[in-house]
């Protein structure tokens, strides 16, 4: 029953923008979902990415799988239009 132990279990409203990704031979695949359905439904900008045969920190094997790199470089991207956008918000 404890929101630290399980993000699905807090209130999510007031997150900042949240950029999931998840591989599809992951065990928290289908928690992966959930969390997303229920950040949105808290008003929290969310983007979920279900990548084929992927598994837990699929990220960390960067240097020999090219999908580790390819996910770091969509965080990436993810990263640089929201803080782009909040940059010109703070401006005008």
């Amino acid at each position: 029953d404890d929101p630290l132990a399980s993000p699905l279990l807090a209130d999510l409203k007031g997150l900042p923008p949240l950029f999931l990704q998840v591989g599809d031979a992951e065990v928290l695949l289908d928690d992966s979902r959930e969390f997303e359905k229920k950040a949105r439904a808290a008003g929290v900008d969310c983007k979920l990415e279900v990548w084929d045969r992927m598994i837990h920190v699929w990220h960390a094997f960067f240097p020999m799988l090219p999908e580790g790199e390819q996910a770091i470089d969509g965080l990436s991207a993810f990263l640089k239009v929201r803080w782009r956008q909040e940059a010109t918000a703070q401006a005008i």
